[in-house]
């Protein structure tokens, strides 16, 4: 409630230093505006950015050229069931989740067992071609039990750190 002032000066000070109280939160709420509309659109910049960079990237795992890497990957794919003969694969390109490569024997929905050696690890999966077109193909590993799956992200983690990207030392398996 109001007090009631005795003079008419002491009012008009009153109603100055009220009016500067108006003009100073005016200011206040003015510039939590402009900081909540900054945010706003960082936040909507962020996430544009976000979905094209999701929309872009169809890879779930970091892809390494076998021709960059200090030591050979070596892919054997035994003969595919119901054959009696080995399967060729050109290995251009492996994954935590995947190889691509070159064959023009594979095709798409095909499973193969293979076994990868790099190094000292040996992972034994299968692989099962997703992709194929003018004799480039790319498979991704199927029927991993705990155990290869777990050597498949510790060979994931050499491919890193071969190719200078972990800066961390690995202690073999």
């Amino acid at each position: 409630m109001p007090t009631e002032v005795s003079s008419k000066a002491a009012a008009a000070k009153n109603l100055q230093i009220y009016k500067q109280h108006l003009q100073k939160n005016k200011l206040i709420m003015a510039e939590k505006e402009r900081q909540n509309q900054a945010r706003a659109a960082f936040v909507k910049n962020h996430n544009e950015i976000t979905v094209s960079l999701l929309k872009d990237d169809r890879r779930e795992n970091m892809r390494f050229n076998c021709a960059k890497l200090g030591k050979p990957v070596v892919v054997t794919m035994f003969p595919a069931a119901g054959t009696s003969k080995g399967v060729k694969l050109s290995v251009i390109d492996i994954s935590r989740g995947g190889v691509g490569g070159y064959s023009k024997v594979l095709k798409v929905n095909d499973e193969v067992p293979v076994k990868i050696q790099y190094g000292n690890t040996v992972v034994k999966t299968d692989l099962k071609i997703v992709a194929s077109k003018n004799g480039r193909v790319g498979g991704k590993f199927v029927n991993t039990d705990a155990k290869n799956d777990d050597k498949l992200v510790y060979l994931s983690s050499l491919l890193e750190f071969d190719s200078g990207i972990l800066k961390t030392k690995l202690a073999p398996m």
